[in-house]
This record gives C-alpha cells, structure tokens and sequence, in this order.
C-alpha cells in the first residue's frame, strides 16, 4: 500500500525534537513492504496547508497517517482534515502518546481518523494494514480503537498488545525517511542539548538505546511503556551508530532514552565502546546513578552533558513528585557532575499541586545560592498519561478532556493558592530565570546572512572563549573548554509589531494634547504595551509617579521596568533610593 505519514510541525528549519517513533513505524512499514513517503514540515519554510495539500495530493496515497503528543490534537485534526479533503478515500490513522493516552478522546476529537494505534505501534499498524488489505477482522489486531462501520460516532477498541520486550527485533529507524541529513545540520550553538553543539560544524541526531523507566514521577506520561524498562542490545545501538557515522557524518549523539543505562555494566561496556569514536555525546541519568568514578568514566568517552531531573528544591514539592531523591541527594550528585566538569541540563518544575509560595521560595533561594548550576524554569503541564492529569481529571479541574486538549494549555492552577500569590509566583520564577547565575564577558557580537545575531563571550570560570545563537530572551552558552553553563550579558529586545512606529507617533501627539495627567500616564502606558522598551515612555512614567509625590507607584513601575531588563544598574540604584523613602 502506498502510505503517507505526516509528522507535526514543531517549528521551521530550527532545531527541534526529532520523532524517532514515527520513524520506527515507518522502518516497520518499509520492511513488510509498503511503499512509505515522510512529509517533515520541519524541515521547510513553505506554509503548512499548501504543504500538506500539494504533497498528499501529488503521492495520491492508500493511507494517511499520523500523530503526536496530548497538544498537537489540534494540529493532528488539521493534518487529517486536509487529508480526507485531497485524498477522501484513504484511510487515515493516529497514534502517539495522544491516542495511547486518551484513546476515545483523541478520536472524538480527531473526527476524520479512521482507526487509533493504541500503545507501541510498530507491530499494530503493520498487522491493521494487513488486515484492512485482507479483509480480516479487525477486532483481532492488539493495540487498536476504530469506528463501527454503521454508525462512526461508536467506537470499538481491541484487546491491549503485550509491550516489545525485545527491541532488537525491531529494524533500524528510518533515518533517511525522517530527513536525519538536514536534521542533523539545524543546530547551532546554545540552542537544543547546548553541550553538544559546539559550532557549526557539529552534526548531532538522537539514540534510543531504551524505552520506559520503572520510576513514576508524577508529572511524566507513562501510559505507552507502563513503566517497562526495557534496553536494546549494545551490538544494536553500535550498529545505528556507526550507519549514523558512514551515511551522514554524524559526530554528536543526545540519547533520547527517558533514563540512560540504569544497569552499571551496560553503561561501563557503552562507555568503553563509544571511546575510540571520538563522540561527544549526552544523557539522561537519575540521582542514584551518580557518582565520582562514573563521572569519570563517562567523560572519558566523550560524554559532555547529563540531565537530572531535579525538579524542585523544596522537600515537600520532591515528596509530591515522587522523586526519590532527598535535596542534600541532589546537590550532592550536582556537586559532582560540575566538579567532574560535565555540562549539567536540568528542570527546575513549579506549580505542581502542593506548590505554595513558600515552596516557590525555597526552590529559589536555592538556585540563587547555586549560580554554577545552569536550569532551565518550567511551569508543570497536565499531559494526558500522567498521574497528575488523571487526578485533575478525577477532582473535576480538568471537566472536559476534550475542549481542555483543544485549548492548547497545559498549565494549569492545580494548587491552593490565590490567583494573586500564583502571578505573584510567576513573577518571582521569571525575574529569577533572567537575573540569577553567572555571566560571561561579551567579546562579540555578529549578524550572519539570516539576520541572526550571533555572540562571542567570555567564560567566566576558565576565560575560553564560547559562542551562542541569539534567539528568544534567555540564552545559554556552553563552554567548549569546560562544559560549564553560562549565559551572555545581554537579553533580545522584543520586535514591534509591524505598523508600531505610526502608533507610537499617533500616541505622542495625543500627549502633547491632552491636558489631564492620569489620562497622559495612561497614554504612555499604551505606547509600553506596543514597545516595552520605548526608553521615553518609561522616563514619561516615573516622571508622573515623581510629580504626584507616589512613591509606592514610582517603585512599581522600577520594579516593572527591573522585570523586564534587568542589565541596567541605574534602575537599582534608583529602586534603592525609593525603598529608603519608603
């Protein structure tokens, strides 16, 4: 049959994550002898829907398939819509984490898919193929929700299928469907897995060496490996390896698995392997796997950065989390990996259920004593798989599974606190994320032909010079020396929109107009909201609050204005003056 599989759009010749799932679908497929198209949008500049419409139209596919994550539902209902519109007598199918997750869900929500792939797909969909080409019953192929032929609004789904414990049996993944050559050419440095990528001549893919993990953090999607941990043979991992090498001039891996080599012999051969590669490679480990002879070990190998899951720095949060681990177990195993001078990548996760300020604080305060530990801050999402989505779904604060996974926001307030003390919280964690850690010396600072700025700084624990990609508000650089985090003494300004500069003049005028002081003030914060940093308008406000003798407006505004750039030394002598007014 000749099939289509259309993998989600993360974003637009940038590094993102690359579905090495789909690709092993599409391996399977191969290998029973379908003939098998990957459309990456990824990997294009061209708008999505033309995209969509003009490659389904001209492969005239049997089947369409696709899928992803509880979020993508949306964009997995457009990817469908489109393919029942160029092509209406395919068949269409879904799978991911979604469909795996929320099987009826996904497939209310997904009202042109024809059948769901419930669990490990590989296996499921060859066999419902084989199936559909023979006529056979469908209610006899494991891991699959499908509509009743008489009325589609009733669902049928079959009999769970047995996970794959031996992953060796399953083909290579489908590099070249995938488009691995230009994947592995998107990164550039201090971007995704900041420690591999070094310059541009670093090409990196991910490794699955294992899938599942018999750990149950609470906030992690377990429904498709139902925590099974299961590891592929070392003779098969060097065997992609070394083809990833030969066909596309790899030199950098990040291990995809959601945690590396809990066995200590299998990580000890897998070092002593990847050695002579001369790789640089990274992982994910858990606190108990930590310790001074394997930090040593991995280095020696070439590994460059392992991730913890951290999570939390308050005892309590931990707890909530079922982490496993204790914070003096934690700054300890992070003591050793920067002393072992391995690049660290870590979460710092708020807003889990038992979440208060307090617990906000302790995490903070931590962080703030810890400058040599790069984290990135995230908010916790409710992900469908997870237990705690299954618990807001059961205590009623996620009400409808389907209109919540169409909003697209996965953040929700499932703590006790107030409205006031979460934002309250929100603003805390984001000045935190863009004030704490150390800063290198900016040596330089370059635009390339993209109109990308790129900068040349200088590390501030061993003076090697590093170089990073400017993009988005919160940069991070690795250094090449070290492998110790930093980040540049700059923030990118926001961009205007277009048409600003006439409604910022538009707005000017009026001030010179108007004759009330309240409603001017009010003007001036219109022009912020178009351009927060039009210098002027900021000025033109603390002017207001200094003339109306409102010291207590005077310091919100600084403290607005210290949120937003916090690089500008004048604006903490000038809050100090008026805390001591105050």
């Amino acid at each position: 049959m000749k099939i289509v599989i259309v993998i989600c759009r993360q974003t637009q010749m940038t590094t993102y994550h690359l579905p090495t799932g789909i690709g092993m679908v599409s391996a399977c497929l191969k290998q029973a002898g379908h003939d098998v198209v990957m459309i990456n949008p990824n990997h294009s500049l061209e708008e999505y829907q033309p995209l969509l419409e003009r490659e389904i139209k001209y492969h005239k596919p049997d089947v369409v398939a696709t899928g992803g994550l509880g979020f993508q539902l949306n964009e997995i209902r457009l990817i469908t819509d489109i393919a029942r519109r160029m092509v209406p007598e395919a068949i269409i199918i879904i799978g991911g984490p979604l469909v795996s997750s929320v099987p009826s869900v996904a497939m209310a929500g997904v009202p042109a898919a024809d059948y769901g792939i419930i669990g490990e797909g590989e296996y499921s969909t060859v066999e419902l193929l084989d199936a559909i080409k023979t006529g056979s019953d469908i209610a006899t192929v494991k891991g699959v929700i499908y509509r009743d032929t008489q009325n589609p609004q009733i669902l049928h789904q079959t009999t769970a299928r047995p996970l794959i414990d031996n992953l060796d049996l399953l083909p290579m993944v489908d590099m070249e469907g995938l488009g691995v050559d230009t994947y592995a050419s998107l990164h550039r440095p201090g971007e995704c897995a900041p420690a591999l990528i070094l310059d541009s001549d670093t090409r990196v893919i991910p490794l699955l060496t294992s899938r599942g993990c018999p750990f149950k953090c609470t906030f992690c999607v377990h429904e498709a490996s139902r925590q099974r941990y299961r590891c592929r043979s070392l003779d098969s991992v060097f065997s992609e390896i070394q083809h990833a090498i030969d066909t596309y001039s790899i030199n950098a891996f990040f291990i995809y698995d959601d945690l590396f080599c809990l066995n200590a012999t299998r990580l000890e051969e897998f070092c002593r392997r990847i050695a002579p590669l001369g790789l640089r490679w990274e992982c994910s480990m858990v606190v108990r796997q930590i310790n001074p002879e394997t930090l040593k070990m991995m280095k020696e190998s070439g590994c460059c950065c392992i991730s913890i899951g951290v999570e939390s720095m308050s005892p309590t949060v931990l707890k909530s989390m079922k982490k496993g681990a204790t914070v003096e177990q934690i700054e300890l195993a992070l003591t050793q990996i920067y002393e072992a001078e391995i690049a660290l990548w870590s979460n710092l996760i708020f807003f889990d259920p038992a979440e208060t300020l307090q617990t906000v604080d302790e995490s903070l305060e931590w962080f703030s004593n810890h400058p040599q530990f790069d984290f990135r801050f995230a908010k916790i999402g409710y992900h469908p798989g997870s237990l705690i989505y299954d618990e807001a779904v059961r205590n009623g604060l996620i009400s409808d599974q389907l209109k919540y996974l169409q909003s697209g926001n996965c953040e929700l307030n499932g703590t006790s606190m107030s409205a006031d003390d979460f934002d309250l919280a929100h603003r805390l964690i984001r000045r935190a994320q863009i004030t704490f850690g150390y800063t290198g010396r900016l040596l330089g600072c370059k635009t390339d032909k993209n109109g990308a700025v790129n900068l040349t700084c200088c590390c501030p624990y061993c003076g090697t010079t590093g170089q990073c990609r400017l993009e988005g508000l919160i940069v991070r650089i690795t250094c090449p020396s070290c492998n110790k985090i930093y980040r540049p003494p700059v923030a990118k300004r926001i961009t205007p929109l277009p048409g600003a500069v006439a409604d910022i003049d538009r707005l000017i005028q009026l001030t010179k107009k108007e004759s009330s002081s309240n409603r001017t003030y009010e003007i001036w914060c219109q022009i912020i909201a178009i351009d927060p940093y039009y210098g002027e308008a900021w000025s033109q406000l603390l002017r207001h609050a200094e003339q109306k003798d409102d010291y207590r407006l005077y310091a919100t505004i600084l403290r607005n204005l210290l949120l937003l750039d916090p690089f500008v030394a004048a604006s903490f002598k000038r809050m100090a003056d008026v805390l001591t007014l105050l």
